[in-house]
């Protein structure tokens, strides 16, 4: 299962840049071999659970200076709040969730963004590359939230999102059905964000006999896009992560 879930938010990850118009389609490639393998490290890593919360917390302390806002990428505080001052939003915390490390992050072929500065930050966007800003996880990896950060067309604007996933839909359905996906819908409908009816993608369909569900929403500010993507195996537990993003009072 956990391989099904890292190729659907590594596709997941790819399509946010590509629905802000500054990325080509993704290509047709499967799950590897080597992603398989990947997978079994997680899982290994996993039974080891105490040893890396030991190095996790080594890691929060080393890195601590980054617990701020930088530029456009937000941060979690002490109280697993994520906060992004740029986009005026946050994520509370959900039990028996978790954020997962940059090192699983890594796994999906993208760079995390929580231990980069500012500098690097914005010349890693303006280069158009993404950035993860976290991925929060049940255990199982079943159900999840993540934030990616991408530059976008600089007069882009908020009022241009309709149209533009008017444009993505059809590569996002291209796309998913060249990854085995079958029974798919992929769609432009709304969903209530930040208390308000905000436009998005949601996509729904079966992988290998597996489920997946999965709305994408896109916040867009001075030339860069911030992609909340929720994947859960049900609507209601979809609608109970979306609820989690709240505006920054």
């Amino acid at each position: 299962m956990k391989k099904k879930v890292l190729a659907a938010l590594s596709l997941s990850i790819v399509l946010s840049l590509t629905a802000c118009g500054e990325a080509a389609a993704p290509s047709n490639t499967p799950v590897s071999d080597s992603q398989t393998e990947i997978v079994e490290e997680v899982e290994e890593a996993e039974e080891t659970a105490d040893e890396e919360e030991e190095v996790a917390e080594t890691d929060d302390d080393e890195n601590a200076q980054y617990a701020k806002q930088r530029g456009v990428a937000g941060y979690v505080d002490e109280n697993n709040i994520y906060i992004n001052e740029f986009f005026g939003i946050s994520s509370l915390p959900n039990p028996g969730y978790r954020y997962l490390s940059d090192e699983i992050i890594g796994y999906t072929g993208n760079a995390s963004s929580a231990h980069l500065d500012e500098e690097t930050i914005t010349e890693t966007l303006d280069s158009y590359n993404q950035l993860v800003e976290f991925v929060y996880s049940d255990t199982m990896m079943h159900n999840y939230s993540t934030v990616i950060l991408s530059k976008m067309a600089d007069d882009l604007a908020m009022e241009d999102i309709e149209s533009r996933i008017d444009e993505t839909v059809p590569i996002m359905t291209e796309s998913y059905e060249r990854q085995g996906y079958k029974n798919l819908v992929c769609e432009k409908t709304q969903v209530t964000f930040l208390g308000e009816d905000t436009y998005c993608i949601k996509v729904a369909g079966d992988y290998d006999g597996t489920e997946l569900n999965l709305v994408m929403v896109f916040l867009i500010r001075d030339g860069y896009c911030a992609t909340v993507t929720v994947q859960a195996e049900t609507e209601e537990k979809i609608n109970q992560l979306i609820s989690l993003f709240v505006p920054i009072q």
